[in-house]
């Protein structure tokens, strides 16, 4: 079965990192984005800024620029209540960057 991690965002040695660590942020990770995806589509900027800054403080502990600078950009907007369809692209671009398939975990 295929898992879905974040290979583009974990630079770290998959070697290097306990797979049960790999499994609890996995799943945060998910239940984050779906409330941030949440968050965005009834409008409450308090969740989305809430959510987008909780990710992107994971995000750089994970070294992912590419995460920290999405999460950084739907933050702004959130702050300066604009493009609601926007931080939507954005919320589903960071969800393409977060997840793909890793093959070969054990």
């Amino acid at each position: 079965m295929k898992d879905l991690l974040f290979s583009p965002v974990l630079p770290l040695s998959r070697a290097a990192i306990p797979v049960l660590f790999l499994q609890v942020f996995e799943q945060t990770m998910r239940d984050d984005m779906r409330s941030l995806q949440t968050a965005i589509r009834l409008g409450s900027r308090r969740a989305i800024l809430h959510h987008a800054h909780r990710m992107k403080g994971v995000l750089a502990i994970v070294e992912s620029a590419p995460g920290v600078r999405l999460c950084t950009a739907i933050e702004r907007l959130a702050e300066e209540r604009r493009h609601p369809a926007r931080m939507a692209v954005l919320a589903d671009a960071l969800e393409c960057c977060l997840f793909s398939t890793w093959e070969g975990r054990e």
